[in-house]
């Protein structure tokens, strides 16, 4: 798979997949597994909350395994085809996609010299942390 990143639209379990391997494929990856960061869909997230301290195994496994059927649909794979995770990482955060941004891309007080820059107020990617911060 050839590509950085992708939207995924129409699979419950994914919203967000990013091929953080590409950066090193074009330096060539010295025969280093893939290595992919997926987001889930606001409502996979909330039916599987739990504190994020505390994760017990058989929930991890339970949204791992869901979030790689996730990319055998979205990707047209046959279902089970993905060879199994070297290491997967699981990271349930509450608040990582907001409902709403402020459209703004930063805020500064002139007086207390000092500003607000965040990905939450344009969007939830790189790119609009990058924005916010650029105009900070």
């Amino acid at each position: 798979m050839n590509f950085e990143g992708a939207f995924v639209n129409g699979v419950e379990s994914l919203s967000w997949m990013g091929n953080n391997s590409a950066k090193l494929m074009k330096s060539g990856n010295g025969g280093f597994p893939h290595c992919w960061t997926f987001f889930s869909t606001v409502a996979y997230r909330k039916h599987n909350q739990l504190p994020k301290e505390n994760i017990p195994t058989v929930t991890a496994d339970k949204v791992r395994d869901g979030m790689l059927q996730g990319v055998e649909i979205a990707m047209y794979f046959p279902q089970g085809s993905l060879p199994k995770p070297v290491y997967t990482r699981l990271q349930l955060w509450g608040t990582t996609l907001p409902k709403n941004t402020s459209s703004v891309p930063c805020t500064f007080d002139q007086q207390g010299r000092a500003g607000i820059c965040s990905d939450r107020l344009l969007g939830s990617n790189l790119e609009s942390v990058a924005l916010s911060g650029e105009a900070l």
